[in-house]
């Protein structure tokens, strides 16, 4: 590593800059919405709270849609009971138990990450004590580890600068960096136990990644768009679909009766009228002769397809259901490696950070002599010291807004 390598300010990889060109990341549609482009120009401009400079690297997009796909995923029925109740029944038993098998898998899996829905309340807890075992916590409390080193890391350097400057002895002073950086407890040693906690987790989400590869293919199988048990419930929304189709020409023809015969019995009175199914039928029958006769068998009618709707809209109600968590799930869950990926390489420019740190800190006191320490303004000014307790400042608070903001909160 050379000298010119050497500062005590760490690299960029647990804080990243943010977007600053709002107008590229608004969709079209969304600047239609607004009034065009110049009106997003405006509001940007406006913006009473812009975006910080920077923001810790797991902050993003992919890490907040990990956790609704982890919130759907654990909503999903897992047993017969329940399946039955939100999806009606279906031809083969065996099918029903394939997709159970494949979404009790899968959840038990999404277990493991940890479920969003209820340890979003526990946050605080989650950032204190020992180190958890859900990869939703581990995150939550790596994080905070990550605060409590930069603020570490922030005031050691102060109290460093604050050391040097009251001693004059050079060999005092070469001391003094030996204690803070070296020692026990010192700066290099904190730098290696985050580094440590950082590749773990990393190599842990490696892991749960791969075997998600291996659990989704059941899923893929009989509980997806390409499965049998959606062509089922598809055919038997279609089906559905034409009965009700021709329920309502039935109920049309039957209103048309009703009329055509009351206007016949001129001598007999309508009698009340009230809208049921967007058609205005009357409570009882009309009295009078034969023509009052079969208006009534008319309103008979009505009845019994009324009733017979109401069956249709139930029972086609379970299928689109599943159609629709089916469809869901496969566009949640498609993007689910990438957005895995996205953490697991955050955790480890995370770890490169960290394990820089070590190299870096430990290049400055191998090469740091007494006679280096002698003019304390040229030490400060080429390993940046002032600079890095301003870039440690900022990187404790940027990852204590990850915890506070990237986080979702569900409501049932």
């Amino acid at each position: 590593m050379s000298n010119s390598a050497l500062s005590f300010v760490p690299n960029d990889g647990i804080i990243v800059a943010t977007e600053k060109n709002l107008a590229e990341i608004i969709s079209f549609p969304m600047q239609q919405a607004l009034g065009g482009p110049a009106a997003v120009a405006q509001l940007i401009r406006n913006d009473p709270a812009p975006a910080e400079d920077f923001k810790f690297t797991l902050f993003s997009k992919e890490f907040i849609s990990l956790q609704i796909t982890i919130a759907q995923v654990l909503g999903l029925p897992i047993t017969e009971g329940e399946f039955e109740k939100k999806y009606g029944t279906f031809g083969r038993k065996q099918t029903v138990l394939d997709c159970l098998t494949a979404l009790d898998t899968l959840g038990k899996h999404c277990k493991k990450f940890g479920n969003p829905s209820t340890l979003f309340t526990e946050i605080e807890k989650l950032g204190e004590g020992a180190r958890p075992t859900e990869l939703y916590a581990r995150l939550v409390w790596l994080a905070q580890r990550i605060v409590n080193a930069s603020e570490s890391f922030q005031f050691t350097l102060e109290s460093l600068w604050e050391m040097l400057e009251k001693l004059t002895d050079p060999q005092r002073r070469y001391q003094a960096l030996k204690s803070l950086l070296g020692s026990e407890g010192g700066l290099i040693s904190k730098a290696e136990e985050m580094a440590k906690e950082s590749i773990a987790l990393r190599n842990a989400v490696g892991t749960y990644r791969e075997e998600m590869k291996t659990i989704k293919k059941p899923v893929d199988d009989y509980f997806s768009v390409a499965s049998k048990i959606y062509s089922e419930a598809k055919k038997q929304r279609e089906d559905l679909a034409d009965l009700i189709t021709a329920n309502q020409a039935a109920l049309d023809a039957a209103k048309d009766d009703y009329v055509k015969y009351c206007a016949a019995a001129s001598g007999s009175s309508i009698g009340l009228i009230v809208i049921s199914g967007g058609m205005a039928w009357p409570l009882a029958a009309i009295a009078g002769g034969v023509l009052g006769a079969m208006a009534e068998e008319a309103r008979k009618r009505k009845n019994a397809l009324d009733e017979e709707r109401s069956r249709l809209s139930a029972a086609v109600a379970p299928k689109i259901a599943l159609l629709t968590d089916i469809n869901g799930l496969e566009t949640a869950i498609t993007p689910l490696e990438a957005q895995l990926g996205k953490v697991y390489d955050g955790l480890g420019d995370i770890y490169g950070v960290w394990n820089n740190v070590v190299l870096r800190y430990g290049e400055i006191l191998k090469e740091a002599t007494p006679e280096k320490l002698k003019n304390l303004d040229d030490f400060s000014t080429s390993n940046r010291i002032i600079e890095a307790q301003k870039r440690w400042r900022k990187i404790a608070e940027s990852t204590e807004r990850f915890t506070a903001r990237a986080f979702v909160d569900f409501k049932s």
